[in-house]
């Protein structure tokens, strides 16, 4: 749209008027043609034409203003259908929203939980390593309470056999 008035040349009805106007002029002429497809409609219909001028000009506007009413009606629906989406989209939105919330609640609590894992498979192979030192160490002392057991029984069998060798001998 300009900021002054158009003023443009329009055919309507046979006749040629002067029209003005803030649209540009290119819209004027669309709005002239429209009323002329109206007119030639009606005359096409021929019911009209018998009745007089006047009348058929007064039928040209009720036409005319019948298709105004039903665009504005269609916007109306329209208005309300996108009203109607608008309230879904944010109730969607609000949806999404929550759902990421809880989704990074649930990310923070599946690290909080991999982490407690982590740990507690750190101290267990802890406990392992330690178990197996201490296993070492058990091992360990049954060989040496082993060893020592062996080594009284070999001192023993040797004391005996030397006794046993001293009666022979004396």
């Amino acid at each position: 749209m300009s900021q002054g008035k158009n003023s443009t040349q329009v055919y309507i009805a046979g006749k040629v008027y002067t029209i003005e106007g803030y649209e540009e002029e290119d819209y004027l002429q669309k709005v002239a043609a429209y009323i002329n497809t109206r007119i030639s409609d009606l005359k096409q219909s021929g019911n009209f034409l018998r009745q007089g001028v006047d009348f058929f000009h007064v039928m040209v506007e009720l036409n005319i203003t019948d298709d105004y009413f039903k665009v504005r009606r269609h916007a109306n629906q329209l208005e309300k259908k996108l009203d109607e989406l608008e309230k879904e989209l944010y109730g969607l939105k609000h949806d999404l929203v929550s759902a990421q919330m809880k989704l990074e609640k649930q990310e923070q609590e599946t690290r909080e939980w991999q982490s407690i894992s982590e740990e507690m498979a750190d101290q267990v192979e802890e406990l392992k390593i330690k178990a197996g030192l201490a296993g070492n160490v058990v091992r360990s002392r049954e060989t040496e309470k082993d060893e020592a057991e062996n080594g009284e029984k070999e001192s023993t069998a040797v004391e005996e056999y030397e006794s046993e060798s001293g009666k022979t001998e004396g």
